[in-house]
């Protein structure tokens, strides 16, 4: 095999994981969809009412797996780690992430733990994978987390702050974004290279 081609298969099995992009649109999907409710776009329900926001979530929870069976079907499946490490790991990070979340209410801080977890997250996922938009998305979030600390006065909480409709859409576009970006990362990594 050429050298090309295992370089390729390499990067594959090692990313591929965190290459399945479409599995993020979702969740990048609700957030913006939350950020025009918070807008004011009442036929999106109320902050705080639930009868909207959970079914939302159902139905986001339901393309998560939707798009994972498709990466399963079109892709097939890599297990580097034992076979339940995605589970823990999976529920690692969403107990950070809604321990940030739990956190932020209680304590109101002027900047969004929230947004620099997610942040933190990932530039470490980008720099562990050498992934530049990735490492490039964790350093916008990180930045937008602490605009009201870097320009006090200047945005209003109920707007910028977490939860807020800036805040929101910015993490909507950049989650959809950025899964869009994984996605045909994988794409284009698994067509065969030439003369492989």
């Amino acid at each position: 095999m050429q050298t090309q081609e295992l370089d390729r298969i390499r990067y594959i099995t090692q990313s591929y994981e965190a290459l399945k992009g479409l599995k993020m649109v979702p969740f990048g999907l609700f957030m913006i969809i939350l950020a025009f409710r918070d807008l004011g776009w009442t036929g999106l329900g109320k902050t705080g009412d639930c009868t909207f926001t959970l079914p939302l979530f159902a139905a986001m929870l339901v393309l998560y797996i939707i798009a994972g069976q498709y990466y399963t079907r079109s892709f097939g499946i890599v297990r580097t780690l034992p076979k339940n490490a995605p589970l823990v790991y999976g529920l690692i990070l969403m107990s950070i992430f809604f321990g940030a979340v739990a956190l932020e209410v209680a304590v109101k801080p002027p900047i969004s733990l929230v947004g620099l977890t997610i942040g933190a997250l990932l530039v470490y996922a980008g720099a562990r994978t050498r992934r530049v938009y990735s490492l490039a998305a964790g350093g916008f979030m990180l930045l937008v987390s602490l605009i009201p600390l870097l320009f006090p006065g200047t945005v209003s909480g109920a707007e910028f702050g977490t939860f807020g409709f800036w805040w929101n859409l910015l993490l909507g576009l950049t989650w959809t974004i950025l899964g869009l970006a994984e996605h045909w990362k994988l794409v284009k990594a698994m067509k065969p290279t030439r003369g492989g």
